[in-house]
This record gives C-alpha cells, structure tokens and sequence, in this order.
C-alpha cells in the first residue's frame, strides 16, 4: 500500500540520493578517462554506489503521492496519478530517467500532459527537468478528434503554479497518437487488461495552440477551478482562470536551476 512521504522524508532521500549519484558521476568519469581494471577499488565504490543508489530510487518511488488530479469528462471517474508535488527537483520529474510507478491507466485516458510556471527560485536538482511550457496549452492534432476530450486542472508543484492536462477518450482504441507524458521524452500505458504499451511523439512546441478559448468554447477542453476537491467539471469561457495567463509559450528544460527556452517566439 502507498504511504505518500512527507516534504520531510522526501527531502531526507534527495538529500542522501543527490551526494551518492554526484560521487557515482565523478567516479564514472575518472574510469572512463584512465581505464580501470578489474582490481581497481574504484570499481568496487561503484557497485557500492549502484546498490546505495537504487536503495533511494525505490524507497523515493514506493512512497510518491498519488492525488486526484483531474476528471473523466466521459465516464465521470477522478483520476489519481503519482506525482512529487513538493518541487522539481524530485525524481518524478527526472525527464530522461524519471522515478515512476508503472500507472494502471482507465481505458478511457489517452494522454497525460501539462505545464508549469516557474517562479524564483528554481531548485537545483543535477538532471533535466522537461515541464513544458509555462502556461495551458493542447495539441490540435489530437485533440480535433470526435472521439476525444481534454481537462485542465491545477495543482501546485513546490511554489510553482502547476497545470495538468489529460485527454480523454470515449473509444479504446482510438486511431490518434499518443502524446509524450508529462515530464517524460515517452510516454508508457498499462491498460486494465495488464498489456504495456510503450512510445514517443515527435511534437515540438510549435504544434501546440496556447489560445485554448476556441476549445472550452467548443467543449473540446473541460476545466476545474484550482483548489476545487470535488473536481467537478467545468465547461465554456466564462469565470474560466485559465485564460490569457502569463508565462513563457516555450519548451522549458532545467538542469542545476538553469532553465532553458526553446521553441516558437513569445506571443505566437
């Protein structure tokens, strides 16, 4: 059973995972550099590493939160998802090796995505963080479909103002793409059947359209108003908060609290 960590014991894990997974680079590097045999001490530090290493990548994995985070537009159903919504230095948020349970998705979820708003400052963590751009967005291609639906919710991520996107569809399977899950260069579906599937999209951020309007007009994109337990469903523009937002139309990549923007020119 998931017995979610506190911001505490989270931290107490990064703060032990992070100095072993430094020590295990520089370790790496210096055998790649001078050769090591098979008596060198470095590579016995090393295994020693691996095993401490995976130890905290397990013990970080086995106790992420799961939380409501968004709705089934089709059958109703509240979605719960593992995320760290303590900050984006956590493992979670490792984009090219993110610490994740394997999700047993509903039939109904197509996509999981979103996007963040970063405010200062931004944690430093030593690997790349892939949150998407900073503010609600959908990708036309997918979402034009009949079959398919999306929700935009909110939640915070650290002091970071957090928004996730799910798309939903009433017909399994639907001839559509899937899109990258959020934080990740692939996205992975367990169905109820117990069958993997695995992929990646090769969508840039010029394929996204950030004026959602169209789309809560048309019902196309469903939204819950930030804070709201009940997750209940909201449709059309009016009181809608997630319109005409700040914050940056770019991909954003973070590594060791430097963030990078990269994409289509601000405003387009």
């Amino acid at each position: 059973m998931n017995t979610p960590f506190t911001r505490e014991e989270r931290q107490d894990i990064l703060d032990r995972y992070f100095p072993a997974y430094r020590q295990w680079l520089d370790l790496e590097y210096d055998l790649s550099i001078s050769g090591g045999t098979g008596q060198d001490p470095r590579l016995q530090e090393i295994e020693h590493l691996d095993r401490m290493l995976m130890g905290f990548r397990d013990q970080y994995r086995d106790n992420l939160p799961v939380l409501p985070l968004s709705r089934c537009p089709f059958s109703a159903q509240v979605l719960y998802h593992s995320i760290d919504p303590y900050g984006i230095d956590g493992l979670w948020w490792n984009y090219d090796a993110p610490i994740r349970p394997l999700e047993n998705f509903p039939a109904s979820i197509h996509s999981f995505t979103g996007a963040i708003h970063l405010d200062e400052p931004v944690e430093k963590a030593p690997f790349t963080c892939a949150p998407g751009p900073g503010v609600p967005y959908v990708v036309p291609e997918v979402l034009a479909n009949d079959h398919i639906r999306a929700v935009v919710s909110s939640i915070p991520v650290g002091w970071h103002h957090a928004y996730v996107i799910v798309y939903y569809t009433d017909m399994n399977p639907v001839p559509v793409p899937r899109i990258n899950s959020w934080g990740m260069g692939n996205w992975e579906i367990l169905d109820n059947h117990g069958t993997f599937g695995w992929g990646s999209d090769t969508l840039t951020v010029a394929q996204f359209d950030f004026d959602i309007s169209g789309w809560i007009g048309k019902e196309k994109l469903l939204w819950i108003q930030p804070g709201d337990r009940t997750f209940t469903l909201q449709r059309g523009v009016a009181g809608c908060p997630y319109l005409s937002l700040s914050g940056t139309r770019k991909d954003q990549k973070i590594r060791n609290g430097i963030v990078t923007n990269t994409g289509q020119q601000e405003g387009k």
